[in-house]
């Protein structure tokens, strides 16, 4: 785990518990962490995927979910719509935990991105810091503003770098999952969907940077809902 393991679960721990915002968990985890695809370390999302490997639930999800956990495959029991009712998550931009099994029930689908994980190694001051932006009613606004402020470009230049002057986040727009899975192997991001949500995705938003560049695999802004 990473130095700042305990302090970054210590510090969403209010947010978590906070009903106004429709958390059921906090994970330590990005399916999409690897070493081109991060760059801040300070840097939390929301997300409607549960990224599982490393994460916290409160009390009261536990008394919900306890007494009917299934005994094989619970993550993607959790990702169903009759668990997961409409609750999100957070989740870090760098790792704070690493999986290293080779062996498993998933026959180690996706190891080609696991090895690829970086471990965060510097320790970041959470509890020091204002969490707040994570709030719906703050996190929604502004990726809507960033949404709309992003060049709108193809996946090649986005994975070629060949963008507009200047620009620091562009989006990247898709129309379904089957073009989502399309594009994301173009990025070279994970491109697996549960229960119809992208891995990492917020109201269908992935973020990820690709060349020192923030990259929103996007919906079309007005099916995103923010």
């Amino acid at each position: 785990i990473a130095p700042d393991f305990f302090d970054y679960f210590a510090a969403t721990a209010p947010l978590l518990d906070d009903p106004a915002e429709n958390l059921l968990g906090v994970s330590a985890w990005n399916d999409n962490g690897q070493e081109g695809h991060i760059k801040d370390a300070t840097k939390l999302y929301r997300s409607d995927f549960f990224p599982g490997l490393g994460w916290m639930m409160n009390r009261a999800v536990w008394e919900d979910l306890g007494p009917k956990w299934p005994k094989a495959y619970w993550d993607d029991w959790l990702r169903e719509p009759p668990q997961r009712k409409g609750r999100q998550f957070i989740r870090p931009e760098v790792c704070r935990t690493y999986h290293f099994a080779s062996k498993g029930t998933s026959n180690n689908e996706f190891s080609h991105f696991l090895t690829e994980i970086r471990l965060n190694k510097d320790p970041v001051p959470f509890r020091s810091m204002n969490m707040n932006y994570l709030r719906r009613s703050v996190y929604d606004p502004a990726l809507m503003a960033e949404l709309t402020s992003a060049p709108l470009v193809h996946a090649t230049q986005a994975r070629n770098g060949d963008l507009p002057a200047g620009a620091t986040s562009v989006r990247v727009e898709y129309r379904d999952n089957r073009e989502f899975e399309m594009l994301s192997r173009q990025l070279g991001i994970m491109d697996n969907i549960k229960a119809n949500v992208p891995r990492a995705a917020y109201h269908g938003v992935v973020t990820v940077n690709i060349r020192g560049v923030q990259v929103h695999v996007t919906l079309p802004l007005d099916r995103t809902g923010l």
